[in-house]
Protein backbone atom coordinates (compact mmCIF):
# COMPACT_ATOMS: atom_id res chain seq x y z
CA UNK A 1 0.00 0.00 0.00
CA UNK A 2 1.44 3.46 -1.15
CA UNK A 3 1.47 6.82 0.33
CA UNK A 4 -1.72 7.87 -0.94
CA UNK A 5 -3.98 5.09 -0.31
CA UNK A 6 -2.50 4.44 3.36
CA UNK A 7 -3.96 8.36 3.78
CA UNK A 8 -7.20 7.60 2.21
CA UNK A 9 -7.67 4.52 4.08
CA UNK A 10 -6.42 5.90 7.24
CA UNK A 11 -9.06 9.19 6.78
CA UNK A 12 -12.12 6.68 6.46
CA UNK A 13 -10.77 4.50 9.06
CA UNK A 14 -11.11 7.78 11.29
CA UNK A 15 -14.35 8.66 10.03
CA UNK A 16 -15.87 5.38 10.71
CA UNK A 17 -14.27 5.40 14.44
CA UNK A 18 -13.90 8.95 14.87
CA UNK A 19 -11.11 8.48 17.62
CA UNK A 20 -7.83 6.05 17.39
CA UNK A 21 -4.67 6.61 19.27
CA UNK A 22 -1.56 6.77 17.12
CA UNK A 23 -0.08 3.58 18.18
CA UNK A 24 -3.05 2.03 17.15
CA UNK A 25 -3.52 3.45 13.43
CA UNK A 26 0.55 2.26 13.31
CA UNK A 27 -0.65 -0.73 13.89
CA UNK A 28 -3.54 -1.10 11.84
CA UNK A 29 -0.81 0.28 8.60
CA UNK A 30 2.04 -1.69 10.03
CA UNK A 31 3.97 1.84 10.11
CA UNK A 32 5.74 4.21 12.41
CA UNK A 33 4.00 6.09 14.89
CA UNK A 34 6.45 9.05 12.94
CA UNK A 35 5.04 7.49 9.86
CA UNK A 36 1.69 8.45 11.17
CA UNK A 37 2.49 12.09 12.41
CA UNK A 38 3.34 13.02 9.15
CA UNK A 39 0.27 11.45 7.74
CA UNK A 40 -1.96 13.30 10.49
CA UNK A 41 -0.61 16.17 9.00
CA UNK A 42 -1.32 15.85 5.51
CA UNK A 43 -4.49 14.42 6.47
CA UNK A 44 -5.95 17.80 8.53
CA UNK A 45 -5.33 19.36 5.05
CA UNK A 46 -8.70 17.24 3.85
CA UNK A 47 -10.78 16.64 6.89
CA UNK A 48 -11.62 18.50 10.06
CA UNK A 49 -9.24 16.24 12.67
CA UNK A 50 -7.26 16.97 15.30
CA UNK A 51 -4.79 15.56 17.54
CA UNK A 52 -4.95 15.77 21.72
CA UNK A 53 -2.33 14.43 24.37
CA UNK A 54 -2.92 12.40 26.87
CA UNK A 55 -2.70 9.35 28.92
CA UNK A 56 -6.48 8.50 29.01
CA UNK A 57 -8.08 10.10 26.55
CA UNK A 58 -5.35 10.92 23.82
CA UNK A 59 -5.15 10.82 20.29
CA UNK A 60 -6.46 11.67 16.94
CA UNK A 61 -9.99 12.32 16.67
CA UNK A 62 -12.83 13.46 14.07
CA UNK A 63 -14.48 16.83 14.78
CA UNK A 64 -17.76 15.98 16.09
CA UNK A 65 -20.29 16.08 13.28
CA UNK A 66 -18.10 15.49 9.99
CA UNK A 67 -18.91 12.93 7.48
CA UNK A 68 -16.77 11.97 4.88
CA UNK A 69 -18.78 11.63 1.81
CA UNK A 70 -21.01 9.89 4.22
CA UNK A 71 -19.39 6.32 4.11
CA UNK A 72 -21.37 4.86 6.94
CA UNK A 73 -24.89 5.25 7.74
CA UNK A 74 -26.42 6.08 10.98
CA UNK A 75 -27.48 4.22 14.25
CA UNK A 76 -31.40 4.34 13.05
CA UNK A 77 -30.28 2.84 9.51
CA UNK A 78 -27.87 0.31 11.00
CA UNK A 79 -31.24 -0.68 13.44
CA UNK A 80 -33.20 -1.03 10.29
CA UNK A 81 -30.85 -3.03 8.32
CA UNK A 82 -30.85 -5.34 11.70
CA UNK A 83 -33.69 -5.28 12.12
CA UNK A 84 -34.43 -6.67 8.37
CA UNK A 85 -32.10 -9.32 8.58
CA UNK A 86 -33.40 -11.20 11.47
CA UNK A 87 -36.87 -11.12 9.33
CA UNK A 88 -35.87 -11.96 6.31
CA UNK A 89 -32.45 -13.95 6.73
CA UNK A 90 -33.87 -17.50 6.69
CA UNK A 91 -35.74 -16.09 2.93
CA UNK A 92 -31.98 -15.10 1.92
CA UNK A 93 -29.30 -17.36 0.13
CA UNK A 94 -25.99 -17.60 2.09
CA UNK A 95 -24.24 -15.07 -0.06
CA UNK A 96 -27.14 -12.76 0.41
CA UNK A 97 -26.95 -12.94 4.28
CA UNK A 98 -23.46 -12.47 3.91
CA UNK A 99 -23.78 -9.31 1.69
CA UNK A 100 -26.45 -7.84 4.11
CA UNK A 101 -23.86 -8.61 7.12
CA UNK A 102 -20.51 -6.80 4.94
CA UNK A 103 -22.87 -3.74 4.53
CA UNK A 104 -23.91 -4.09 8.24
CA UNK A 105 -20.48 -3.98 9.62
CA UNK A 106 -18.73 -2.10 6.99
CA UNK A 107 -21.00 1.19 6.88
CA UNK A 108 -22.09 1.33 10.40
CA UNK A 109 -20.16 3.70 12.81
Amino acid sequence: MGTAERRIEMMKLLCKKRHMTMPDLANEFNVSIRTIKRDIDEITFFIPIYVKSGRYDGGVYVAKNYKMGRMYMTSEETDLLKKVKTIVSNKLSEKENSMLEYIINNYSK
